[in-house]
């Protein structure tokens, strides 16, 4: 509802969905009034060890202001909104989750179908945001590369002991920078959640992740009460 006020405040979002065994699809549709229209398709199935899904989006529309090059312009660049313009985004991947060997693996790629080929705006636009420009907010320029990847994996109870090794790596394909973030990790039930290890930036000076160009950093994280496990998805 969203406090809406009347009638054409609320938000509609219709959705049927089809089970068969361990197999579910769904078919939505969201509207709002001063947002896009977009329809949703969702597919989740499991094998063994093994859950897989999908989810694609069609928008009509974007509610991100999108930034192109204008060489008549200060900034270089021309912010705008597209309305009439058909978005099409989706994300596919799977879980591995092992009990008998605590291994859990997840990997991911999502397409951003309204994503930019190159990094060569990036900076200028990234440059207003930090301006604070009412044109452009951080949320705009969120995974700005078209292909985006992720892996995750978790090795837990090693040696039958509270020690693990678990991690991240996220890649935007479109620039190919990234972040790679392996770490070893004591773990004492869900109270306690301590891990170590080193964080490595990646890509050229005006790539996504790597901004300011190659950065090796060490992280220490201490979590009460948390856990630290991953969760279902990566993005």
């Amino acid at each position: 509802m969203n406090n809406a006020e009347n009638p054409q405040e609320i938000a509609w979002i219709p959705r049927i969905e089809w089970v068969w065994g361990l197999a579910e699809i769904g078919l939505e549709g969201y509207w709002e009034q001063g947002k896009t229209t977009k329809a949703i398709n969702t597919i989740s199935d499991s094998y063994g060890d093994f859950s897989l899904y999908s989810e694609l989006v069609a928008s009509y529309g974007s509610d991100k202001s999108l930034v192109s090059r204008d060489t008549n312009s200060n900034a270089g660049l021309q912010v705008g909104e597209n309305t009439t313009t058909w978005y099409f985004s989706g994300t596919w991947g799977f879980k591995y989750d092992n009990t008998q060997y605590n291994i859990v693996v997840m990997a991911q790629y999502y397409y951003n179908g309204e994503g930019y080929a190159d990094d060569s705006l990036l900076g200028t636009a990234e440059s207003l945001v930090i301006a604070s420009s009412p044109q452009l907010t951080s949320s705009d320029l969120s995974y700005w590369g078209i292909h985006n990847f992720a892996l995750g994996w978790n090795f837990s109870k090693l040696d039958n002991s509270d020690l693990g090794v678990s991690g991240l790596w996220l890649i935007d394909g479109s620039d190919g920078s990234g972040i790679f973030y392996p770490r070893i990790y004591y773990q004492y039930g869900s109270y306690l959640y301590v891990s170590l290890g080193p964080s490595f930036t990646y890509g050229n000076n005006v790539s996504y992740y790597a901004q300011f160009g190659n950065k090796l950093s060490f992280k220490l994280e201490i979590d009460l009460g948390g856990g630290g496990e991953l969760g279902g998805g990566l993005f």
